[in-house]
């Protein structure tokens, strides 16, 4: 097996999607929903300007924010739904945003006796590999295309389609030299999220192996 090449990890961040089995249209009763949200988040110091009221013009705009960790930490509550955001992320913080998620749909069972109809996770990364171009590492999903000599390939972006998810790979916007890659992957309603985490972590690896970079 050939030797891996390190990628440095200049940005990093997560996302999960949790959406109610029913969306919550009754904006009155997601209301109730806030004050045992904001219990959940008083274990990280969470204050009361920390929580911030929207106007929502559709069901999927957040109604409320939770921001924590300076705002590095921001979990969105819509009418659909759970959405927390955690920006320069990395592994060791994965039982943290276990506590959080797993915190919110207590509260959400609890208050409004509802419960997930399906979850989506995914990772966003920025990295730079040492050593080889992004035509190194991509030129071989290039190959079916039989470019032109006079159309030589700089780099080949990747969008793949799978049935749990979907893998993005491209030419980093604010960086032209780095790569960006979007893991997506989904759930049902029954999956435990200390799960869906691994599989995540599972899907990083799997996209190092198809590279053959070795993350930092």
């Amino acid at each position: 097996m050939a030797e891996k090449t390190k990628a440095k990890i200049t940005h990093a961040a997560f996302q999960y999607d949790g959406y109610f089995v029913d969306p919550i249209l009754n904006a009155g009763k997601l209301v109730q929903l806030v004050q045992p949200l904001y219990e959940v988040f008083k274990a990280w110091n969470i204050r009361p300007q920390d929580v911030k009221y929207k106007n929502t013009p559709n069901a999927n705009d957040a109604a409320a924010s939770f921001e924590v960790a300076n705002g590095r930490i921001v979990l969105h509550l819509s009418q659909a739904g759970f959405t927390l955001q955690v920006q320069n992320a990395d592994w060791s913080q994965a039982e943290l945003v276990t506590q959080l998620v797993e915190g919110c749909w207590k509260a959400a069972s609890a208050s409004l006796q509802i419960g997930p109809g399906r979850h989506d996770l995914q990772i966003m990364m920025t990295m730079i590999p040492e050593g080889k171009s992004q035509k190194e590492l991509t030129q071989s999903f290039a190959a079916p295309w039989k470019l032109r000599p006079a159309d030589p390939l700089e780099m080949c972006g990747v969008v793949l389609y799978t049935s749990h998810g979907v893998v993005v790979l491209d030419r980093a916007a604010l960086n032209p030299q780095a790569i960006f890659a979007k893991l997506v992957h989904r759930f049902d309603s029954r999956a435990i999220f200390s799960e869906m985490v691994k599989e995540l972590y599972s899907d990083e690896l799997w996209l190092g192996d198809v590279l053959q970079l070795d993350f930092e």
